[in-house]
Order: structure tokens, then sequence, then C-alpha cells
């Protein structure tokens, strides 16, 4: 399903595997505004009626809980639009910043060429770490997100299998699934 309202910048969460969720599940959504003015999160009903779903002060964060599925536009009280968000997973959080991401972050673009439904995880340059889940991406999709340099990015399928893996050693990171 694409965006009914913009492109995705950037998304983050934490899920335990792609299968378990689906539309209709109801998603916590952290929404952390990293600007020094207030946001606003608009979403569109079925008949294309936009409605301010959640206000964000400067420096604070609210939870909405939502639905999987769900798109939300986020807007600041200036006018200017800071990105669209489709809920993915179980608990999302997503952080609003001033250019987009964390000051000191790099850009990773994810390109799902490998024809499967794929789960994207990072963890730290260690081997022995915990992976944690980012993302969700369905065959074709094209995602971009902000990350800390020396992160490894993994891409499983439904099953477990590996598809990909990419160490984050640049300011822009291209991260491409081809088929197996």
């Amino acid at each position: 399903m694409k965006n009914p309202l913009s492109s995705c910048l950037l998304l983050l969460g934490l899920v335990t595997v792609f299968a378990q969720i689906e539309e209709d599940q109801p998603v916590e959504a952290w929404f952390y505004n990293h600007l020094d003015v207030g946001i606003f999160g608009i979403w569109a009903d079925v008949d294309g009626n936009r409605h301010q779903a959640f206000e964000v002060e400067p420096g604070k964060n609210v939870l909405h809980f939502t639905q999987v599925g769900h798109w939300f536009e986020i807007n600041d009280k200036n006018g200017k639009m800071h990105g669209s968000f489709q809920m993915k997973l179980d608990e999302e959080k997503i952080h609003i910043w001033p250019e987009g991401k964390e000051p000191g972050m790099v850009e990773v673009t994810i390109i799902n060429n490998s024809g499967k439904n794929a789960i994207i995880y990072y963890r730290p340059e260690e081997e022995d770490q915990e992976m944690h889940t980012i993302d969700t991406m369905e065959p074709g999709e094209e995602t971009s997100h902000g990350a800390w340099r020396g992160q490894i990015w993994t891409a499983r399928d439904e099953d477990g299998n590996d598809l990909a893996e990419i160490s984050l050693d640049s300011d822009e990171n291209k991260f491409v699934i081809s088929p197996s």
C-alpha cells in the first residue's frame, strides 16, 4: 500500500515478526517533537477528509493510539510539513527533527528488490548485540531512515532467513535487498 499523503521520511519502531502484524491491529504510536515549534498530526478518512489527530508542543512527546495501516502527516504550526508515516509496527516511535533526523545521524535508503516481504533490523557494530526491528517492507518498496554510523542493518524474510546485510559507514548508505 502506498502513502496517500506524502513520502515516508523517518520511521522508528519495534516488533517481533512481520507475519503477526495485520491491518486494524492496535498501535501505540509515540510522537517526539524535537523542534522549537509545536507540531500536529493529520489523518485522512476513507472519504479523503483530513482531521487533526494530536498535537505535540516543542520538546514534548505524546502517545497516540491508532491502527496498523493508518497514515499520519506531520505539520508544524508554521505550516511546514515534516513527513508522513504509515503505522506498520505494534509500537511506533517517531521523532521529528529539524533536518529530518537527529544531528549526527547518517542516511540509509533501503530498496526491497527481493520479491519478498522483508523485516529490517539494526544492531550496534558488535556481533553479539541484540537486533531491533526498525521497519517492514513489501516487495518493490523503497524507504529512507536516519541511523547511526557503524550500525549493522539486516533484512530477513518472514521465515527469518537472511536476505541482505550492510554496515553503515558513510553519510549516505544505499541498502539494496536483491532476489536470492
